[in-house]
């Protein structure tokens, strides 16, 4: 399905879970949300949707990451889950403060 092109059209109100379910049918995979927040924002309903000619993980990247949602594909298996936002901190030690 990764050499599919595919042309979607969706009024608007279409969820994105029913982009996504529909895409998991035409390609034979197996869809498994990660956390809760993906969850709800795969209950988003959408505005209108427009996509010509496009490869399966273009229209992933185009219609999950529109909602600061991440997918892995893996084989059959497409992963989504919600966007995390890694903070690093230095230890106090590094700052001469210990």
């Amino acid at each position: 399905c990764e050499e599919n092109i595919f042309n979607i059209k969706a009024k608007q109100g279409v969820r994105i879970s029913e982009i996504i379910n529909q895409l998991t049918q035409e390609c034979d995979l197996t869809l498994i949300i990660k956390d809760k927040v993906a969850k709800k924002r795969l209950n988003t309903p959408m505005n209108r949707l427009s996509l010509k000619d496009v490869s399966l993980k273009e229209v992933l990247n185009i219609v999950l990451n529109e909602y600061n949602l991440n997918y892995s594909l893996e084989g059959n298996v497409l992963k989504i889950l919600s966007s995390v936002i890694i903070l690093w901190h230095r230890p106090l030690w590094s700052d001469g403060l210990l």
